[in-house]
């Protein structure tokens, strides 16, 4: 049976989330249940009330009782639907990969699509609810940007937890090494020209201009070069966000997404 948008019209819906569940209507989703419903509602109230959705170009919550997957595919920002190939894996605690070939576009082009987004203001944030098993390669595992040192945003590079390092290239780039075993919320920001954070339950601080933006859609479950899907992961991401600096959110953006 079809739940339709107006549910929870009158009863202090938030104007975002009402758009959502109207589009989600319009692409013949069937929507929530009305406790996730109310969920979503709350989440979206709270995170606006630290002032996040302001800093964001790109808004997906992959983690939810979702009947329809597809609703788990829109992001709520734009209001469009990312694509999935392969056999992406879909649970209440959000998309999976396979490690073989499983990834998501969410065809936001960072340089193209960006707005919040920005050279040297600008942040990632993934929460990871499971562990993928070891990628022999490491490299970029969670499909942020491709490592390669001349073709990634130097503003994007070190994922580092649990005594995973910088690698250096012959020019003096950096490529980025993710750890395959961090759980939990994962953000890169940046906030200045130089500084670049990574912050999970500690935070680090390295130093280093920005180059430039790729110009390619950014992909979720794989390493993007340049549009070809690699290096497939099969952890399991809960939610992931893409804009500006919000390095001082961090206790913030835990409690709400949790």
């Amino acid at each position: 049976m079809r739940r339709f948008a107006a549910t929870i019209r009158g009863q202090g819906v938030d104007p975002d989330y009402q758009a959502v569940l109207d589009f989600a209507v319009s692409q013949g989703i069937t929507l929530p249940n009305q406790t996730q419903q109310n969920i979503d509602n709350q989440l979206l109230i709270d995170y606006k009330a630290e002032g996040l959705w302001n800093l964001d170009d790109v808004f997906f919550k992959f983690k939810g009782d979702y009947s329809d997957n597809s609703f788990r595919l829109i992001d709520w920002k734009r209001l469009i639907l990312a694509d999935d190939f392969g056999a992406v894996g879909y649970s209440n605690q959000g998309i999976a990969g396979n490690k073989t070939n499983a990834y998501i576009d969410t065809k936001y082009n960072p340089n193209i699509d960006g707005v919040k987004f920005t050279l040297n203001d600008n942040a990632i944030t993934l929460y990871q609810h499971t562990t993928g098993s070891l990628n022999t390669s490491a490299m970029m595992k969670y499909g942020i940007f491709q490592q390669t040192p001349n073709q990634s945003q130097i503003t994007l590079l070190d994922k580092r937890i649990d005594g995973t390092t910088l690698v250096y290239s012959n020019n003096g780039e950096f490529t980025r090494k993710a750890n395959y075993s961090s759980l939990g919320i994962s953000i890169m920001d940046r906030n200045t020209s130089e500084n670049v954070a990574y912050t999970s339950d500690v935070t680090r601080e390295i130093n280093h201009n920005s180059k430039y933006i790729p110009s390619y859609n950014m992909y979720l479950l794989c390493r993007n070069d340049e549009g070809t899907p690699q290096l497939f992961s099969d952890a399991t991401f809960s939610y992931f966000t893409m804009g500006a600096s919000r390095r001082n959110k961090v206790t913030e953006i835990k409690n709400i997404l949790v």
